[in-house]
């Protein structure tokens, strides 16, 4: 009677004898290491790190890489895990020819990143972008206005470098400065946004708001001053009034009573459609 270590040696040796099932096992064998080389290929590291150097060695890397990365942003995965992409994807092409591929990784790097209001990938994508388009063209007259209206308000919203943005502005757009009337293009209505953050004008500012938040990268880098500005408004609200009609006084601020409440801390008080601001003395 055969033990159970007799019955095992058994049935190796008939694997062993049986082509067929050699070749099976082969196949799982291939198949589990294509999985783990997979597995381990998958992440690529970043090269100003000195971590990794295939996808600056390889294009089709590179391009399955923006594969991936355009997946993800569609099926909203983790921003950081989008961000940390692009800048590997970025850096791979920092000694590359300025290439259409090279030329729509930026632009997309750039509208993701604006999108969601991460300076720290955008500004130094548009820079390396602006650097390498005087050298080839590539961008579409669309791509070039939407990159240098998010540098234009990023550099008002976010550095307050007013006079620098309207000689960008003015040099790259026709521009009509009829300050009486609405703007007629997205590059007026950032320069108007600027002006008015410049004198402090929270009203004009909220209008060109109101039409290029439509844009959420335009949206997102204007948001980035949005708070603080329309805290001066409530101030001079604060200063200025005792009482205002609830409908008057959000539209001074263009906002709801809700986020009037939580995000700036207001003590006024609410009593059917009149706000007390403060009371008199």
């Amino acid at each position: 009677m055969k033990n159970r270590s007799d019955e095992k040696k058994d049935s190796a040796e008939s694997v062993l004898q049986d082509p067929h099932a050699l070749e099976r096992r082969r196949n799982r064998f291939l198949k589990d290491q294509d999985q783990i080389r997979g597995s381990k290929n998958a992440e690529f590291g970043l090269i100003s790190r000195g971590e990794d150097l295939r996808l600056q060695q390889s294009e089709s890397a590179r391009k399955d890489l923006l594969t991936k990365i355009q997946s993800n942003i569609r099926s909203n995965a983790k921003a950081d895990s989008v961000l940390m992409d692009f800048r590997k994807l970025r850096e791979s092409l920092l000694s590359q020819p300025h290439t259409e591929f090279a030329k729509d990784v930026f632009v997309s790097s750039i509208r993701y990143s604006a999108s969601i209001g991460h300076h720290q990938s955008y500004v130094p994508s548009i820079v390396h972008l602006m650097e390498a388009e005087k050298k080839n063209q590539l961008m579409s007259s669309t791509e070039k206005e939407q990159v240098l209206l998010i540098l234009a308000l990023h550099k008002a919203h976010y550095n307050g470098e007013f006079e620098s943005v309207f000689e960008l502005l003015l040099q790259n757009f026709d521009i009509s400065l009829d300050f009486g009337k609405p703007a007629s293009c997205v590059p007026e209505a950032a320069f108007f946004a600027t002006y008015a953050l410049m004198i402090k004008d929270f009203y004009l500012w909220t209008r060109q708001y109101s039409y290029l938040s439509k844009n959420a990268c335009y949206k997102s880098v204007m948001d980035l001053r949005l708070k603080a500005f329309r805290q001066t408004e409530v101030d001079t609200l604060r200063r200025s009034y005792f009482m205002l009609r609830k409908e008057v006084l959000l539209g001074f601020l263009n906002t709801s009573w809700e986020e009037l409440c939580k995000e700036h801390s207001v003590e006024w008080t609410l009593d059917n459609d009149t706000v007390t601001i403060r009371r008199r003395k």
